[in-house]
């Protein structure tokens, strides 16, 4: 994990979690509930590898995000309790900066958030999956959410 990626024109990027965002979010949920992950991607219009002509096609970073990442962190999780919930296209932006762009939000639904930060510090992870993800993506929101209260 470094520090985050920052754009030369525009505003920050953020690209990578740190231990202590991570230990934040272990607090915040408290118990083993069940979490759904809001993740908004922007990608890159090609991935970048951190280690080019290391015998990878070239392709884009929504590629590498769904036909590399994802199949890599699933082979991780293998037997794990998550589950994609939705996957979509941001098409507009109706209320917040013209400078903010979205290509696609995914939803994840994890048993609890302990799952999820057990398959993130697997050193497979980090080996097999992270550089597929950090060449994909330009810019991330990662968002724990928890079931909230029925309203009074």
């Amino acid at each position: 994990m470094t520090t985050p990626l920052i754009l030369q024109e525009g505003p920050p990027a953020f690209v990578d979690y740190t231990r202590e965002s991570l230990d934040r979010a272990s607090r915040a949920v408290g118990g083993d509930e069940p979490v759904h992950m809001v993740n908004l991607l922007r990608f890159h219009r090609e991935a970048i590898y951190e280690a080019p002509g290391d015998g990878r096609e070239p392709c884009s970073g929504r590629e590498a995000y769904f036909h590399r990442y994802a199949p890599a962190f699933g082979k991780i999780a293998k037997g794990a309790d998550y589950g994609l919930v939705w996957r979509g296209e941001a098409r507009s932006l109706v209320v917040g900066p013209p400078s903010e762009r979205w290509d696609e939000i995914v939803i994840v639904r994890y048993a609890s958030f302990s799952l999820l930060r057990r398959i993130m510090d697997d050193p497979d992870y980090a080996l097999e999956a992270d550089p597929h993800r950090r060449a994909a993506v330009a810019d991330w929101r990662f968002i724990l959410t928890t079931q909230a209260a029925p309203s009074r």
